[in-house]
């Protein structure tokens, strides 16, 4: 977690506002640009109070993966920045759109990874994967793990009992799409990347297959980590959908 009076805010002017006629600020709300002492760079969200959790989760696992995208910070409230439910993410210079004619090995395995994760954890979106340095990174987590809004974390709010019911039913749903999980949509991609479809798939299961190393202490100090920030029922949750995932991967 970040202390977020160690920091300097401002507001971030989101790029599609030039882009795009008409376009105002995405989903999450309006954006803060973040600074540290050491001139390093964040996107800040912090309008939509799952938000957090989201990004948090989804950046913890594409780093286990081998997907990259960027880190993501839990925010320690301050005078400065009072917001109870912020995230810090990592703000990556020189990110470009990738072109699918001049991919490097590398950069088709980065996007067979990017794939895997946004497969795994459902996301609510369009995948968005951008191009720096020789990488390819995906970002903006914010409707995903089946919690597109505040509904969950209000019930835990009002009260423990309320909050699990909810928890309860909502990782059953996401459990029926671990289920469900197929790497198919491969062959449906790959034309349009210049790459063969088969060997797609297998890449994808193969980066899959990696929530099987993650280890129960790994998935605890996450947990712990949301705690800080959410109530112990609402880390759990996550907690629940890394199990279920690694559940599905074992069939694999």
């Amino acid at each position: 977690m970040l202390d977020s009076s160690t920091l300097t805010f401002k507001h971030f002017i989101d790029p599609r506002v030039k882009s795009n006629p008409g376009f105002i600020e995405g989903l999450s709300g309006p954006l803060m640009l973040a600074t540290d002492k050491s001139s390093r760079k964040y996107i800040v969200k912090h309008a939509c109070f799952h938000n957090a959790a989201n990004e948090l989760v989804a950046s913890w696992l594409g780093y286990k993966i081998g997907a990259p995208t960027p880190h993501a910070y839990l925010l320690k409230p301050s005078e400065k920045f009072p917001s109870m439910y912020g995230v810090a993410i990592q703000f990556i210079d020189g990110l470009k759109h990738m072109d699918p004619s001049h991919l490097t090995d590398q950069m088709q395995q980065d996007i067979t990874a990017q794939f895997a994760l946004n497969l795994l954890i459902d996301t609510d979106d369009k995948i968005q994967m951008s191009e720096a340095g020789g990488r390819i990174y995906s970002m903006d987590f914010s409707e995903a793990f089946y919690v597109s809004d505040t509904m969950m974390l209000k019930a835990f709010l009002f009260n423990d009992g309320a909050g699990k019911a909810w928890a309860d039913n909502k990782l059953d749903a996401f459990c029926d799409h671990i289920r469900w999980l197929s790497f198919d949509v491969a062959r449906e991609f790959a034309p349009d990347l210049h790459m063969d479809p088969e060997h797609m798939k297998a890449e994808m299961i193969a980066t899959g297959k990696r929530v099987l190393d993650i280890t129960d202490d790994e998935i605890d100090a996450l947990a712990e980590e949301l705690s800080k920030m959410y109530p112990e029922g609402y880390a759990d949750y996550y907690a629940g959908c890394i199990y279920a995932m690694q559940e599905r991967m074992k069939m694999f």
